[in-house]
């Protein structure tokens, strides 16, 4: 049964008498319980100065009565909300007129979802004292009693026994399962071992074949890259030997006619004026081949070549280039040195030729490891990106620039004109292109 309320919390406390008042104790043990259930904080009061008692939980003994009230107000503060109290059995003593025992089994249900404390039967002893007018408390005793006792047992050895065995099966089960997840888990690791390990050597073998292709490809580069300069100086030999000497003989037997006494003044004039004409073709045929007859990289120095080169370039087109060389620039092996000033011979071109520029500066710096040669111009602002076309001399220059490992920037200049800038190690620069195949 279910504990009843008190018929009053602050009533007055009855007065038992041996043997003959069980209503009377009775209702000190109601009160007690409707007290608890309901974690009334008036309970604490209903406890003797002298009191003793043990916990159902503790393992030890309370001999003070401060002791057992933390002991209360601590169970309070676990749990604020009330319980139910499900009544099993009672036993009532008046043991004397101060005396009185109360015994009771009850099952005790939280608020809260519980599958273990409420199965099982708690027992409870007080012992209430008369103390002046009122009954007080004495001991309070509660114990929950393990079910694992059978008949004709003092202690519960078949019980313990059995769950013995139950652990023994369940820890059995779940190291075979431990072992069978282990074994798995093996397999899964060697699986994929073996799987990053293809992995690994087929991205080893990709990057083995991206590294010759790379290199079968700068060698197909360079290889074009010095056929085209074979060429070009070839062109420029041909132009310096055959073409410039013939213009040049051609404006000098125009000379020598236009001297004769005898020539018509109007064809006098024609003939000075075609060797005039022959003559500024020489002149522009010498300097062509100069731009195009590779560079003497073995006698001469890169400034060297870099500044005769823009000395030509002023003069083919009409221009001023400014060049800026830090001392600490990095000394170029030959091929590097050709790929650079043809780099630079490019960009000039195309700043005369496309955006009618008149001043060039080529600045080669060395900054934080690296080699920086900027060309930049004040002729038209470069087009957006997406309308440039790139022609054949700049995808030359980016094949050179790949030769030297570096990085080609074209960009917009701020106010006007364009910028090629060319980035690449200065360890890059002690490494020359690729060997003819």
């Amino acid at each position: 049964m279910n504990v009843p309320d008190p018929a009053s919390a602050a009533a007055p406390s009855p007065r038992p008498v041996a043997g003959t008042d069980e209503p009377i104790l009775r209702q000190l043990l109601d009160e007690y319980l409707q007290f608890y259930a309901n974690r009334d904080p008036r309970l604490p009061e209903r406890f003797s100065e002298n009191f003793s008692g043990f916990t159902g939980g503790g393992d030890f003994l309370v001999k003070d009565r401060a002791e057992w009230v933390a002991i209360t107000r601590l169970d309070f503060a676990q749990v604020k909300e009330a319980l139910r109290l499900e009544l099993k059995d009672v036993s009532l003593q008046a043991l004397s007129d101060t005396v009185a025992l109360a015994t009771s089994f009850f099952r005790i249900h939280l608020p809260i979802q519980d599958s273990v404390l409420s199965r099982e039967t708690a027992r409870l002893v007080l012992v209430f004292r008369k103390e002046g007018a009122e009954w007080k408390i004495a001991h309070s005793s509660i114990s929950i009693p393990y079910h694992g006792t059978r008949e004709g047992e003092v202690y519960p050895l078949q019980d313990l026994a059995e769950r013995n065995r139950f652990l023994e099966e369940q820890v059995g089960e779940r190291t075979r399962q431990l072992s069978e997840a282990n074994a798995n888990l093996h397999r899964a690791n060697a699986e994929l071992a073996a799987e990053i390990a293809e992995r690994e050597r087929t991205a080893r073998q990709l990057q083995e074949l991206l590294a010759s292709r790379t290199r079968e490809l700068r060698a197909a580069t360079a290889a074009a890259l010095r056929a085209g300069a074979d060429e070009e100086d070839r062109i420029g030999r041909e132009l310096h030997d055959t073409l410039c000497p013939e213009l040049i003989g051609l404006a000098r037997q125009a000379e020598t006619l236009a001297d004769r006494a005898e020539a018509p003044p109007q064809l006098h004039d024609q003939l000075r004026a075609l060797a005039a004409l022959a003559g500024t073709s020489a002149r522009r045929a010498r300097s062509l081949s100069h731009l195009l007859a590779r560079p003497d990289l073995v006698h001469a120095t890169f400034v060297d070549l870099l500044q005769a080169q823009l000395t030509y370039l002023e003069e083919t087109f009409r221009l001023t280039c400014e060049l800026t060389l830090d001392d600490s620039f990095p000394a170029l092996p030959p091929e590097a040195s050709d790929h650079l000033i043809r780099i630079v011979r490019e960009a000039v071109t195309n700043a005369a030729r496309h955006a009618a520029a008149r001043r060039v500066w080529v600045d080669c710096v060395r900054q934080d490891g690296q080699a920086i040669v900027s060309i930049s111009n004040d002729g038209r602002l470069l087009p957006p990106p997406e309308t440039l076309n790139a022609g054949i001399g700049l995808r030359q220059m980016r094949m050179r620039a790949d030769l030297l490992e570096a990085a080609l920037v074209l960009r917009p200049g701020q106010t006007d004109g364009a910028v090629v800038e060319l980035t690449f190690p200065v360890a890059a620069a002690d490494r020359s292109t690729p060997p003819s195949p």
